[in-house]
């Protein structure tokens, strides 16, 4: 019997026992409701053995109905064109290890629905099976790998050791019933809508013959393998698998249509540490091109293990921390989540790229929108359209707007908006659940975006110039004096800021200086960044054992009557061949403008960061600030942030990666205020910076390998940033960023900015 969601019988259908225990049964449902990741419809089937007409055994099994088929060279689902929104996923739990309990899976599910992932590849064998009927219930696309992994016989040197298992008779046995248990264990899940021969196992006759048996025996799934290096690679795969291709690598195969099958990236955007930069450049490949049908981040959780070291300080261990060699270190730190399954700022920014919904802003000022729905099977009556104008105010109009639309169509609305402002403010739109779901509450946000309205229109006004300045000019120090300010440049050694008083408080822990550099990236460190360019990495200190940067005070200037004073102060860089800098500092009792211009020699590499280093008390915890958050962003990684006034305390800022590394950055700022427990320091950018606070510098956060060995602080950081380079994150072995996010040397870089007290 076949039994609805309602619990009706739906079909019907009874046969005797053949004697050779092979009984074909047969029924036909009507009006069903198809499976999809979107509506995962199910029915149960039950089978009942009876003798004599009395029932001695029940079986049943949840089931779905759905088509999926390749038709033009494209996969379809249910007859529609499907995107795979993926992640890999190992089973590895940080307290268990490869046992993973119910509810740890289903975490993993509702936070990848909460997340518009919609498919998930089993990196890199068969999972356990209540994971497919997780997948099932709750609805995600399941690509089904099989366990065959051989990729480092790929790389044997060694004679005696050839690729495997390639065409090598001993092999074929163990390979033919590893596919055809998974098949038959699987076969019933209607979540699993492809087979994976295995992982980087490359080509020959028994891969052939492993495709060739799932292709005889399943008409209803298509076949992956990823095996691009292997020759007879088209002969074992229904779709053309890369991994870690590049964005161009995969338009080009859009281009020229080199063989006609689907493209899917099996693995991409490697998610090892602070990552993920440029995951845009893929997916709006995705809408543009209809071969290339998705891809699947690498992966969802960092695999370390919580442990307790000498001094009973819990921490997340990885390779190397148990005392056993050979090892990886952390490279297996690469997920979505960490350890303990918290969800890093990586997660938002799949989500962002991953909604199915595209907003287009017509007229923003007024409210004309255009909007697209992008799910397969989804009306967007099923949420609603929240919309609100705010500025650094807060929120000061708001509305909700209901939405017919189907599918892939098109519609604009018109919130019949008035100008608000006549400065920059925002209009932001949240596509909302209407109601509770398995796996969210409503009001849960789906899909979201911010329009900006009179972009940099800043509250950046002069500095007003308030009471007489007095300047104290002596052999060591300059110094310019108002009643409530006091501030200090030294003159003999380092020539540079170095004491900034405000009402009798000191301001500086250590003199202003310039920096140049970040504490690296798993990236950075993949892509040889520390030495490649290790010449930025001293560059910005100040004399002393390395005599780095020679800073001089060129002249100053006294102004409106006293009132304001201009110091002009340059550096000589002592990169190979030198660079240099100029700093300007306008002075008003009220604050001080900081406009710094940088031009590194042009014959050097590209520049981690371009920045100012200030080092403040360490009771400096909280920070308010306008720009792009909540959670920490970089130029190639802040899609999924929106323009807000946001408050958080310093430690809040920092991101806990496996290996403690760059963390915590925050783009396109507009003003911040750092404050302490009886003062505060504000910055004031024209138009706008980069901001990075915490309690480290950055050579500090790289001298260790585990959060739980970061020293004591006793200050607080803040380095103001014309620009940091991107993350990056086409893989962590070698790849640098986008070429358009580096910071190139051939090039001047500006800062502008005000300090107020």
């Amino acid at each position: 019997s076949v039994i609805d969601e309602n619990g009706d019988m739906v079909a019907l259908d009874s046969q005797y026992a053949n004697e050779d225990h092979i009984t074909p049964m047969k029924a036909i449902v009507t009006n069903i409701k198809p499976w999809s990741a979107e509506e995962p419809h199910l029915y149960t089937v039950i089978l009942t053995l009876k003798n004599n007409s009395l029932p001695i055994e029940y079986i049943s099994q949840k089931i779905g109905f759905r088509a999926v088929e390749i038709k033009d060279g494209i996969i379809k689902i249910n007859g529609r064109r499907v995107v795979f929104k993926g992640t890999n996923r190992h089973e590895f739990d940080c307290h268990t290890g490869r046992y993973i309990t119910e509810e740890v899976m289903r975490t993993d599910i509702e936070l990848m629905k909460k997340n518009n992932i919609n498919a998930v590849r089993t990196s890199h064998y068969p999972n356990t099976p209540r994971w497919y009927e997780l997948c099932d219930e709750y609805g995600l696309y399941v690509i089904d790998e099989n366990n065959m992994e051989t990729h480092g016989t790929g790389w044997s040197t060694i004679i005696g050791c050839p690729q495997l298992p390639g065409s090598r008779p001993e092999w074929e046995k163990a390979c033919m019933e590893r596919i055809k248990a998974l098949y038959q264990r699987d076969k019933n899940y209607s979540c699993v809508v492809c087979w994976s021969l295995g992982n980087e196992s490359l080509g020959g006759e028994t891969p052939k013959k492993m495709y060739k048996w799932l292709k005889e025996n399943d008409k209803s799934r298509f076949v992956h393998f990823e095996c691009d290096r292997a020759p007879d690679e088209a002969s074992l795969s229904d779709v053309q698998s890369k991994m870690y291709a590049k964005p161009w690598e995969c338009e080009e195969y859009a281009l020229t249509g080199r063989d006609g099958r689907p493209y899917i990236l099996c693995e991409y955007t490697h998610a090892m540490g602070n990552s993920c930069g440029s995951t845009d450049e893929y997916t709006r490949l995705w809408d543009k091109y209809p071969c290339l049908q998705g891809g699947f981040v690498w992966d969802w959780v960092d695999q370390s293990i919580l442990t307790t070291d000498e001094n009973g300080k819990e921490y997340l261990a990885y390779g190397g921390d148990f005392g056993e060699n050979p090892h990886d270190g952390h490279f297996c730190g690469n997920g979505l989540l960490f350890g303990d399954r918290t969800v890093t700022p990586k997660l938002c920014e799949i989500k962002k790229l991953y909604q199915n919904v595209d907003f287009n802003a017509i007229d923003a000022e007024r409210g004309i929108i255009e909007i697209k729905n992008k799910f397969l099977f989804t009306n967007l009556n099923h949420y609603d359209l929240y919309w609100s104008q705010s500025s650094d105010k807060g929120i000061f109009a708001d509305g909700i707007v209901h939405i017919d639309l189907e599918p892939f169509e098109k519609t604009t609305v018109n919130l019949e908006l008035t100008k608000a402002s006549s400065t920059e403010y925002y209009l932001n739109l949240e596509l909302r659940e209407k109601n509770d779901t398995p796996y969210c509450k409503a009001g849960h946000i789906v899909a979201e975006e911010q329009f900006v309205i009179n972009e940099f229109v800043s509250t950046y006004d002069e500095l007003e110039s308030g009471e007489e300045l007095l300047v104290d000019d002596t052999y060591g120090s300059l110094r310019i004096i108002a009643d409530d300010l006091n501030i200090r440049f030294e003159k003999r050694e380092r020539n540079q800021l170095y004491s900034i008083k405000a009402n009798g408080e000191e301001m500086l822990s250590a003199p202003m200086r310039l920096n140049f550099w970040r504490a690296l990236t798993d990236n950075d460190r993949g892509s040889r960044a520390g030495s490649r360019l290790g010449c930025w990495r001293d560059a910005g200190d100040t004399p002393g054992i390395f005599n780095n940067t020679k800073w001089r005070i060129e002249n100053y200037q006294i102004l409106e009557s006293g009132k304001k004073v201009v110091v002009v102060s340059s550096a000589e860089v002592c990169t190979q061949p030198t660079s240099k800098a100029v700093v300007v500092y306008t002075i008003t009792s009220n604050g001080m403008e900081i406009d710094m211009e940088f031009k590194p020699n042009d014959t050097l590499p590209e520049i981690p960061e371009v920045s100012l280093l200030f080092e403040l008390p360490k009771d400096f915890e909280t920070v308010t600030y306008l720009g792009n958050g909540p959670e920490e962003n970089y130029i190639d990684r802040a899609n999924a942030c929106k323009i807000g006034l946001y408050t958080s305390k310093i430690n809040d800022m920092w991101v806990n990666y496996l290996k403690p590394q760059e963390c915590g950055n925050r783009t396109g700022v507009r003003y911040a205020t750092i404050i302490g427990d009886k003062k505060s320091f504000g910055i004031v950018a024209e138009p706008v910076c980069e901001l990075n606070v915490s309690h480290y510098t950055p050579k500090e956060v790289e001298n260790v390998w585990h959060q739980k060995d970061m020293p004591e602080y006793n200050k607080t950081v803040v380095r103001i940033i014309a620009r940091q380079q991107g993350v990056g994150g086409y893989d962590s072995w070698g790849a640098h960023c986008n070429e358009k996010y580096k910071n190139k040397s051939n090039k001047t870089y500006r800062l502008k900015f005000q300090l107020r007290f």
